[in-house]
């Protein structure tokens, strides 16, 4: 695990000496996969679609018996670093809503 928080630290470092700018790795929102490409932007949340038909099971049943099961809250996602800057409605390549992490 060390191994790989350090690998992590040195291409960090790396990208500081080879670009200067507005680097998802460099932000405060970005979060860390071993993969710096499949990073996430926690800037972006993404929650998936309710599913229709799990909410009209659950008010039928809420009519028919009072009772309505608890509703799954779906895990929240986020949207990959690569998606939110090349959408300029997210982040965009002027990197909008970067903010430094150290």
């Amino acid at each position: 695990m060390n191994a790989v928080v350090c690998l992590w630290w040195i291409s960090v470092w790396m990208v500081d000496a080879v670009y200067s700018g507005k680097v998802c790795m460099k932000c405060r929102y970005f979060l860390y996969h071993y993969k710096p490409n499949q990073g996430k932007c926690a800037a972006f949340p993404f929650v998936p679609p309710v599913d229709h038909a799990t909410e009209r099971q659950r008010l039928a049943e809420l009519l028919v018996t009072g009772y309505a099961p608890p509703i799954e809250m779906p895990p929240i996602d986020y949207t990959y670093c690569t998606t939110a800057r090349t959408d300029e409605t997210m982040c965009g390549v002027e990197g909008t809503r970067f903010e430094p992490k150290f």
